[in-house]
């Protein structure tokens, strides 16, 4: 009996003193802009006072007290998991964190260290032609899909010939809000075109990683220029016509004319000729044209 009782307060007594950190992953890698929790598991005896904290490359960014111990229970063991989110991480956040905890007499903690890797650019692509045409007057929409990594900030804006256009502008509008993931589409729309909206239109993605840019070619015509070019080709085929038949008609009265004539040229410019062959019909015929003559 006297040894199960000294065994009892030799456990009690070693329950108090329970204060222990642990984690299961101390090294972590992530690409800039993602976000992670870092996390530790905390185990402690009911019976004592329990503080927290984390501390970054040796200086802390976060404590608060946990536990306060209650001195009739000295069997309990409580365990619990410490966590520190890190948000939109950046390269300067790499390095080593401790998560810890601390009793009077007593202190446990672990090192985690935290590896920030560089990620890739951002990246544009154009939805639909990158060169447009459109009438004065009509709306134009245009769109870029918007590809980049998770990161810690970003910014999105259109342009025109090279000038930032305001998100408030009446005829100009384009979506206010960030994207802040991938495969987001970036819209600018333009109402009642005008003609000096002819220009180079741009949208423009700004992240911790980098900057991308598409362009745009927009031509803006007066609603006239695509009525004249039918009118031109219609006036051209009409004077065609036109043409043609006139030259139908000078060479049906010129054809009628020459049968006119033909048809009246006399006949004895014909008879010397009819009658060179036979001498004596050529004498009688001069006869008959003199007597003709004399009568």
């Amino acid at each position: 009996m006297e040894c199960y009782f000294a065994f009892f307060l030799f456990a009690a007594v070693l329950s108090i003193q329970v204060l222990n950190i642990k984690a299961s992953q101390t090294n972590v890698t992530i690409v800039e802009g993602s976000t992670t929790t870092l996390q530790c598991q905390l185990t402690y005896s009911e019976a004592i006072n329990v503080s927290i904290f984390w501390l970054f490359d040796g200086k802390q960014i976060k404590a608060r007290p946990l536990h306060k111990g209650n001195d009739q229970d000295i069997i309990n063991i409580n365990e619990i998991f410490l966590s520190l989110k890190l948000t939109q991480a950046t390269r300067k956040q790499s390095g080593i964190y401790t998560c810890g905890a601390l009793s009077p007499g007593l202190r446990s903690a672990i090192n985690i260290s935290v590896n920030v890797t560089d990620a890739e650019g951002p990246e544009l692509e154009v939805k639909g032609e990158a060169v447009q045409n459109f009438l004065k007057g009509n709306t134009a929409t245009l769109r870029c899909n918007a590809v980049f990594p998770p990161a810690s900030f970003v910014d999105t804006f259109w342009t025109f010939n090279g000038g930032r256009i305001a998100s408030n502008e009446r005829r100009r509008k384009y979506d206010k809000d960030n994207p802040h993931s991938s495969g987001s589409t970036l819209n600018l729309t333009i109402y009642d075109l005008r003609l000096n909206d002819t220009g180079i239109y741009a949208c423009n993605l700004n992240t911790s990683h980098g900057m991308a840019q598409k362009n745009f070619s927009i031509f803006v015509k007066p609603k006239e220029d695509t009525r004249s070019a039918p009118v031109k080709r219609d006036r051209g085929t009409k004077l065609l016509i036109g043409l043609g038949l006139f030259v139908a008609l000078l060479t049906t009265v010129m054809a009628i004319v020459y049968l006119k004539l033909r048809s009246r040229r006399p006949i004895l410019r014909r008879l010397p000729r009819l009658c060179l062959d036979n001498p004596q019909t050529a004498s009688r015929a001069s006869v008959t044209f003199t007597s003709v003559a004399h009568e």
